[in-house]
C-alpha cells in the first residue's frame, strides 16, 4: 500500500514536493492572517472601549462642571423664571451624566478600572441626590436659608469629590489603555517569532526535499553520465544501474539496451572490417588505431592487439620504416595543403583519396600498393576519424609492365594489320560500289529490253489478223518473259536485301480476303495433285490488319508452294492463329504443314540460303533458292522469323510469326479490282500534251504507240539535251523521262526543267529499270514527281498520268451485274475461242501462273473484249477455282 502512496515518477516526486511546500506556505499564511486578526480585533476593540471610557468622562467632567456652574446661578437667581429655565437644563445635563454612567458601566473594565468606576457612581448617587435636594430646598417658599446653603455646600463637596474621583478614572482608564497597546505589541512580537519559526522550518523542509529530490533525479542521470564516459574510452561492457520505476529507471533501461545493440554493431562493423579482403585500418581524431583487420595482420605482421589504440604514426612503421602519415592521415587535411607535398594522390568525386605508393622489401624488391582514404563523419557532420584500405598491387603491376610490352607488340601488329584491313576495305568498299553499279547497270540492261519485249507482245495481242501459230509463238514470248522477269525481279530483291535498302510499305487491307484468296488459288493445285488442303482458325484471325500485304503474300505464297511442290500424297494443313494481343497489336503466327518428301538435318543450315537448295529441291529441277531466303529476311523486316521443323519421308513445317497492327475498315485502301484497256479520253477533257523522253528506240516508240492509241498529242526526245530544248517550245504537261540517256541524262534533265519558272508546273514521271530504294531517293530529290518501273504495264502509264493530272478515260466495255460484280463469261463465250488458247489458259491456271493466265487473257481480250475484262478479274482476284470450273465445265469442253 505504501507502494502507491509513494510517487513512482520524477514528475510525481517533483509535483509532491512542490504541493507539501505550498501547503505549508498556506497553513503559514492561515495561521498568521488569524493571529494577526485577532490581534486587530483585541487592539480595536481595547481601544475602542477605552476611547469611549475616556471620552465619556471627560464628558462627564464637562457635564458635571457645567451642572455645577448652573447650580451656582440657580441659587444666585432671583427669578422665578429664570430659575425655572435653569432648572430645567440641570436636570437636562444630570440625565446626560447619567446616560455616560450607564453607558461606561456597560463597558468590559478592568479590574482596577471597575473598582473606580464603583467608587464614582457611589459618589455619582449622592451628588445627584445632592443636587436634587438643593434644587427643592431652594424651590420652597418659606425654606430655611440655612438649610440651603448647607445643602448646596454639601453639593459643592460632592461635585469636588465626584470630578477628583472622574480625573482618577480617566487616569486609570488611560493606564488599562496603554497596557493594552503593550499586550497588542508583545502579541504582535510572539506571532512575529512563531512566523519566523515556520518560515526557517519550511525552508528547512524545502531544502531538505529538494536535496532529496536532486539527489533522486541527479544521482542516477550521474551514473549515466559516468557510463556514457566509460563507454566514450572504449569500454563496452558497463551498464547503468538504476532501481527505480520512475523515468530515469525507464531511461536507464532503455540506454542498457541501446549499448548492447550499439556493441553488436560495433562488434559487428569490426567483423565486417576483419571480413574486407583489403587491408583496412581506422584511426580516431586522435590518430589512434581503433580497428586493424586480418589482412592488415597478414601484409604487414603486425598484430592486432600490438597497435590498437597507438598513435603517433606508429602503424607507419610497418610500411615504411619509419614514422610519417599516411593516407588515413592526409584524407582529414584540407586539399589545397596535400595537394601541394603529395603529387600521385587522386581525390575522387566521392570525397575519397586515392593513390599508389610503393615500398622496398627486406630483400630488396619493390612492393606496390594501391590505399584508398575516407573520412569518417558522425551524424552531425563532425569529423571522428578516418579509414583506409590497402591493396598489394605488385603482382598486377607486374602484370601491367608485362601487358605494356605485349601491348606495345600488338599496337605495332595493329598498325600492320589495320593497314591491311584498311586496303581490303577499300577494296570491299569497291566491289560494294561495283556490285551496286554493276546491279543497277544489269537492271537496266535487263528491264529495258524487257519493256520491249512484253510492251510489243502487248501490242501484238490487239492485232486480230495473226494466225494461230504467231499467237502461239507471241505466248511463247510473253511466257519465258514474264518468267525472266520474275528471275530478274527475285535476284534484284535479294540485293537490295543484302544491301539494307529495302523497306516496309504498310497499308490497312482485309486479311481475310487476302487468306481467301490463297487458300482458292491453291485449292486448284491440291485438288489437281490429289491432296487433301485444309485450312484452320481463318475465323479467329482480325478482319483488318496494318502490314506490308505484298510481302506477306509473298511469304505466304512461297510456303504454301512449296508445300504443295513437294508434296505428292497426303495432304496440307495450313493453320492461323493470334498467339499475343496487346492493346492494338497482335502478333499472327501461320503453321504450313505438309506430309511431302521432309528435310535431312544437315541440309537445315543451307534451307535459308540464297542460291541454295535442297536434295528434293535439286531434284525437281526448279526453282533457283531464293524464295525462302527472301520470305525469310522479309519475316525479319517485319519483325518476326520463319522456323521449320521437319522429318526425311514424314513431311516439314514451316511456322511463321509476325507481329501486325489491328486495322479499320474505313482505312482500306478500294483499287480498281478489273483493270481494263483505255480506249481513249472522256469527252469534255483538253487533251494534254505529252512529251516521252528514252534513249532506246524500242521502247521510245512502244510508249509513243500506247499514248497516241489513247488520243494523246506525243512529241519525242531522244536524250536529256533534247528533252529540256522541247520543254522550252512545246510546254507539255507531261513528261515521261528515262534516267539513263546520252549526251545528258534525265536527272539533269529534270534540274534543268524544274529550274525554270514555266517548268515548275510540269509533271515529270521517271522511267527506271532501277529498284533500289537509293535510286528513287534520288530521282525524287531530283525534281521528279513520280517514276514508273521498267518494265510497264500498259495501265500502269495511264495510271500515273490519271494520278497527277486528273485524267478520265473511256474504256473498253465490260459487262457487270447489277451488283457491281462481272458478268459470268457463258459457255458459248469461251467455245467460240480458239482451242490451243483455251489449253493455254487451263495449263496456266493450273499452274498457277498468274503471269502466262494475264498474257492469255490479253489475247482473249482481242478476240472478244468483254470476255477478257471478264476473265481479267478472276486472274486479278486470284479466283483460279472458278476460272478453272468454267474451263473444265462440260459444255466448254464438248466443244
Amino acid at each position: 500500500m505504501m507502494k502507491h502512496l509513494i510517487p513512482s515518477s520524477i514528475g510525481s516526486k517533483i509535483a509532491g514536493g512542490f504541493f507539501i511546500l505550498v501547503a505549508i506556505l498556506l497553513l503559514i499564511s492561515w495561521i498568521s492572517y488569524y493571529q494577526l486578526k485577532s490581534i486587530d480585533t483585541l487592539v480595536s476593540q481595547h481601544v475602542m472601549e477605552k476611547g469611549d471610557a475616556r471620552s465619556l468622562s471627560k464628558d462627564i467632567i464637562i457635564k458635571s462642571g457645567f451642572v455645577y456652574s448652573l447650580v451656582e446661578e440657580y441659587l444666585s437667581t432671583k427669578t422665578e423664571s429664570r430659575k425655572v429655565a435653569i432648572r430645567i437644563i440641570i436636570k437636562d445635563g444630570l440625565r446626560t451624566i447619567h446616560e455616560y454612567m450607564r453607558t461606561i458601566h456597560l463597558r468590559s473594565l478592568e479590574s482596577e478600572e471597575k473598582k473606580a468606576f464603583d467608587q464614582l457612581q457611589q459618589i455619582f448617587l449622592q451628588y445627584q441626590d445632592s443636587l436634587n435636594y438643593v434644587l427643592r430646598s431652594s424651590d420652597s417658599k418659606g425654606a430655611d436659608h440655612e438649610i440651603t446653603i448647607k445643602s448646596a455646600d454639601e453639593f459643592r463637596d460632592l461635585h469636588s469629590r465626584f470630578t477628583t474621583l472622574l480625573l482618577q478614572y480617566d487616569k486609570i482608564a488611560a493606564i488599562i489603555m496603554y497596557d493594552s497597546w503593550n499586550d497588542a505589541k508583545e502579541q504582535t512580537h510572539r506571532i512575529k517569532n512563531y512566523i519566523l519559526i515556520l518560515s526557517i522550518i519550511t525552508v528547512v523542509i524545502a531544502v531538505l526535499l529538494g536535496f532529496i529530490g536532486t539527489r533522486s533525479i541527479t544521482r542516477p542521470i550521474s551514473n549515466l553520465v559516468k557510463v556514457l564516459e566509460k563507454y566514450g574510452t572504449g569500454d563496452f561492457s558497463v551498464r547503468a544501474y538504476v532501481r527505480s520505476d520512475d523515468e530515469i529507471g525507464f531511461f536507464a533501461n532503455r540506454f542498457n539496451i541501446m549499448l548492447d545493440q550499439l556493441q553488436i554493431a560495433h562488434q559487428q562493423l569490426l567483423d565486417i572490417i576483419d571480413f574486407l579482403p583489403d587491408a583496412t585500418i581506422v584511426v580516431d581524431n586522435e590518430k589512434k588505431v581503433i580497428a586493424w583487420n586480418h589482412a592488415m595482420e597478414s601484409m604487414t605482421g603486425v598484430k592486432k592487439k600490438d597497435i590498437l589504440g597507438k598513435g603517433n604514426y606508429e602503424y607507419a612503421l610497418a610500411f615504411y620504416g619509419e614514422r610519417r602519415p599516411m593516407l588515413v592521415d592526409i584524407v582529414t587535411e584540407p586539399q589545397e595543403e596535400y595537394e601541394k607535398r603529395y603529387a600521385h594522390i587522386e581525390k575522387m568525386p566521392d570525397g575519397t583519396l586515392a593513390g599508389e605508393t610503393y615500398v622496398l622489401n627486406r630483400k630488396g624488391g619493390v612492393l606496390y600498393f594501391y590505399g584508398t582514404a575516407a573520412t569518417l563523419y558522425d551524424n552531425r557532420g563532425n569529423v571522428v576519424g578516418a579509414i583506409e584500405s590497402v591493396r598489394d598491387i605488385t603482382s598486377r603491376k607486374r602484370a601491367e609492365d608485362e601487358l605494356k610490352k605485349h601491348r606495345e607488340r600488338l599496337e605495332e601488329l595493329v598498325k600492320e594489320r589495320t593497314a591491311e584491313l584498311s586496303l581490303a576495305k577499300e577494296a570491299a568498299e569497291s566491289a560494294n560500289e561495283a556490285k551496286s553499279v554493276f546491279l543497277a547497270n544489269m537492271s537496266h540492261e535487263l528491264r529495258t529490253p524487257m519493256n520491249a519485249i512484253l510492251g510489243y507482245s502487248q501490242l501484238m495481242q490487239r492485232d486480230t489478223s495473226l494466225r494461230p501459230e504467231q499467237r502461239e509463238y507471241l505466248n511463247t514470248i510473253n511466257r519465258s518473259g514474264e518468267h525472266l522477269l520474275a528471275l530478274i525481279n527475285n535476284v534484284l530483291e535479294i540485293a537490295k536485301i543484302e544491301a539494307q535498302r529495302i523497306s516496309l510499305e504498310p497499308v490497312t487491307f482485309d486479311l481475310s480476303a487476302l487468306l481467301r484468296d490463297l487458300g482458292m488459288m491453291f485449292k486448284v493445285r491440291t485438288d489437281a495433285k490429289g491432296l487433301r488442303l485444309d485450312l484452320e482458325g481463318i475465323s479467329e484471325l482480325p478482319y483488318y490488319i496494318v502490314a506490308d500485304q505484298n510481302k506477306l503474300r509473298q511469304i505466304l505464297t512461297n510456303l504454301m508452294g512449296n508445300a504443295v511442290k513437294f508434296t505428292a500424297k497426303g495432304g496440307i494443313a495450313v493453320r492461323y492463329a493470334v498467339e499475343e494481343r496487346t492493346e492494338n497489336e497482335v502478333r499472327l503466327a501461320v503453321e504450313v504443314e505438309d506430309t511431302g518428301v521432309g528435310i535431312a538435318e544437315e541440309e537445315m543450315d543451307r534451307l535459308f540460303q540464297t542460291f541454295e537448295q535442297t536434295a528434293s529441291g535439286r531434284r525437281s529441277e526448279s526453282g533457283t533458292g531464293l524464295g525462302l531466303a527472301i520470305s525469310r529476311e522479309y519475316a525479319h523486316l517485319m519483325g518476326g522469323d520463319i522456323t521449320v521443323t521437319s522429318r526425311v519421308a514424314e513431311g516439314s513445317t514451316f511456322r511463321l510469326e509476325v507481329p501486325v497492327k489491328e486495322g479499320r475498315k474505313s482505312d482500306v485502301l478500294q483499287g480498281d479490282k478489273y483493270p481494263r484497256r483505255v480506249m481513249g479520253l472522256a469527252q469534255g477533257q483538253a487533251v494534254p500534251r505529252i512529251l516521252v523522253a528514252e534513249d532506246s528506240e524500242e521502247s521510245r516508240i512502244l510508249l509513243v504507240k500506247f499514248l497516241q492509241m489513247a488520243g494523246l498529242e506525243v512529241r519525242e526526245a531522244v536524250n536529256g539535251k533534247e528533252a529540256v530544248e522541247i520543254c522550252e517550245a512545246f510546254m507539255p504537261h507531261f513528261v515521261f523521262m528515262d534516267i539513263r540517256m546520252p549526251v545528258m541524262d534525265g536527272l539533269e534533265a529534270t534540274r534543268r526543267i524544274k529550274s525554270t519558272e514555266a517548268g515548275k508546273s510540269i509533271v515529270i514521271a521517271a522511267l527506271t529499270a532501277h529498284t533500289l530504294e537509293k535510286e528513287r531517293e534520288e530521282i525524287l530529290a531530283a525534281g521528279c514527281d513520280d517514276f514508273v518501273r521498267k518494265p510497264f504495264r500498259e495501265h500502269e502509264i495511264f495510271d500515273v498520268m490519271a494520278k497527277h493530272l486528273g485524267l478520265e478515260y473511256i474504256h473498253e466495255p465490260v459487262e457487270e451485274m447489277p451488283d457491281g460484280r462481272m458478268a459470268e463469261p457463258s459457255p458459248e463465250q469461251l467455245q467460240a475461242l480458239p482451242h490451243n488458247l483455251l489449253s493455254e489458259l487451263r495449263a496456266a491456271a493450273l499452274r498457277l501462273d498468274t503471269a502466262h493466265i494475264l498474257e492469255v487473257i490479253e489475247k482473249i481480250a482481242v478476240i472478244d473484249a468483254p470476255l477478257g475484262a471478264a476473265l481479267r478479274g478472276f486472274a486479278e482476284n486470284m479466283e483460279y477455282d472458278h476460272l478453272l470450273m468454267l474451263l473444265e465445265s462440260k459444255d466448254v469442253t464438248a466443244s
